[in-house]
């Protein structure tokens, strides 16, 4: 076997090592504080918004219904993510904003209260995800009970499951929850908005909890690969 192939193995290795040392961090709705602006989890900063501009101060409040619980916005609605129309007939959108300490992957997204189209009368109800120029959508739908439809950047990626069966009933609170919603995108900052849609204002939703890993730094990774093949070249010259 060539010393090449043997530093690749070692490479290889080091990279599964690094891999395997980043560990997943959840952060959860009742990690925030209802009533607080701001909160600190993680090394996470996540802040409430009256507006996608981030410029009105907001404060975080907290709803359960049907036995689902989750964080949204105290203020234009009802202690949710909300759609409103401000005082010049603008459409706007509360906003809960995600500031991470470094680049992360996002594993897992739950958000909440998504009620079933039908039952609701509500068919346009959308949870609009931000991500470092990437749009998510979250849309319900209407023509199943406790489905839901994710969307990437315009194009359907698939349907997500109730984590809930049953709660998007008359009544009931929807609950989804999306694995790998960006796939292998990496971020520092997740901003969670409703759909501004004209005329309609049925976008509101809370945040339940989100998964992520920090993304290990180019030149962390290339100094254990120098590594591993540094030690590589050891073992062969001290066997010569």
């Amino acid at each position: 076997m060539s010393l090449f192939s043997n530093s690749r193995n070692w490479i290889a290795a080091a990279s599964l090592l690094i891999g395997g040392a980043v560990h997943a961090d959840t952060i959860s709705y009742s990690d925030l504080v209802a009533g607080s602006h701001s909160n600190t989890v993680n090394g996470t900063t996540v802040s409430a918004w009256n507006n996608t501009a981030q410029t009105q101060v907001a404060y975080f409040g907290g709803r359960t219904q049907a036995g689902v619980a989750g964080m949204g916005i105290r203020g234009h609605g009802n202690n949710e993510i909300d759609f409103y129309y401000n005082s010049n007939g603008q459409g706007d959108s509360e906003t809960m904003a995600f500031d991470f300490a470094n680049n992360i992957v996002i594993s897992e997204l739950s958000l909440s209260l998504l009620f079933n189209g039908p039952e609701y009368s509500n068919e346009h109800e959308i949870a609009e995800i931000f991500i470092d120029g990437h749009v998510g959508r979250l849309e319900l739908d209407p023509t199943k009970e406790d489905s839901a439809k994710w969307y990437l950047d315009g194009s359907l990626v698939g349907e997500v499951a109730s984590c809930s069966p049953g709660a998007t009933a008359q009544g009931g609170s929807g609950c989804f929850t999306i694995l790998n919603p960006f796939g292998n995108l990496a971020t520092a900052n997740l901003d969670l908005t409703a759909a501004m849609i004209p005329n309609i204002d049925e976008s509101d939703y809370l945040f339940r909890h989100v998964v992520f890993a920090s993304v290990p730094e180019p030149g962390t990774l290339a100094l254990f690969m120098i590594g591993a093949a540094g030690l590589v070249i050891s073992r062969r010259k001290t066997r010569a």
